[in-house]
C-alpha cells in the first residue's frame, strides 16, 4: 500500500473500509433491480470498455453489464454501429466531454441508432470522464455513480 509507504497506515485503512463499504451498499442496493441492464461506454473516440479494463470493472461493481465486455472488445478496439446494434443496449453513457462533439449528436440521432432500446427509452447519459476510467480512491465513487445512473430506481 502507497499509505503503508508513506508512514499512513491508518489513514490508509480507513479510506479503503470506506471505499468497501461504499461499494458493498451499492451492491446490496441494485439486489433490486428487476434485470441486470446492459451499457456501452462513449467518448470522442467512439465506443470503449474492453474486458476487464477500468468501465468494465466499475460496471461489475454497479451490478452493470458492460456491452463491450460481452463483444469480447481487446485493449485498443473500438465497436462498429452494427455491433452496437447487435448488443441493442438498455443505456448508452456518454463522456462528458462529448456534449459538444460531433459524436454526442451523432449517437442521438443517428437513424441506424432510433431502435435501439437506449434511444427508444431515453436512456442515453453524461458522466464525467472521472467516473468512466477510475482506477484510483475514486472507484468507489465511479461504482455509485454508475449504479445510480442505470439503476436510480434501487437508489430513492
Amino acid at each position: 500500500f502507497v499509505a503503508d509507504q508513506l508512514g499512513e497506515t491508518e489513514k490508509g485503512n480507513r479510506l479503503t473500509d470506506r471505499m468497501d463499504a461504499k461499494v458493498n451498499a451499492v451492491r446490496k442496493a441494485v439486489r433490486q433491480a428487476l434485470q441486470k441492464k446492459i451499457a456501452i461506454g462513449y467518448t470522442v473516440h467512439g465506443v470503449f470498455g474492453r474486458k476487464n479494463g477500468a468501465f468494465d470493472n466499475i460496471c461489475k461493481e454497479a451490478g452493470v453489464v458492460n456491452g463491450c465486455g460481452l463483444a469480447g472488445l481487446k485493449r485498443g478496439e473500438q465497436l462498429s454501429k452494427e455491433q452496437v446494434i447487435k448488443l441493442d443496449p438498455d443505456v448508452i453513457i456518454c463522456s462528458a466531454d462529448a456534449a459538444d462533439s460531433k459524436m454526442w449528436k451523432e449517437v442521438l440521432e443517428d437513424p441506424s441508432f432510433r431502435n435501439l432500446k437506449a434511444i427508444r427509452n431515453k436512456k442515453v447519459f453524461m458522466l464525467e470522464e472521472r467516473f468512466m476510467y477510475s482506477t484510483t480512491q475514486y472507484f468507489a465513487d465511479a461504482v455509485e455513480k454508475m449504479a445510480k445512473t442505470v439503476y436510480p430506481e434501487c437508489f430513492q
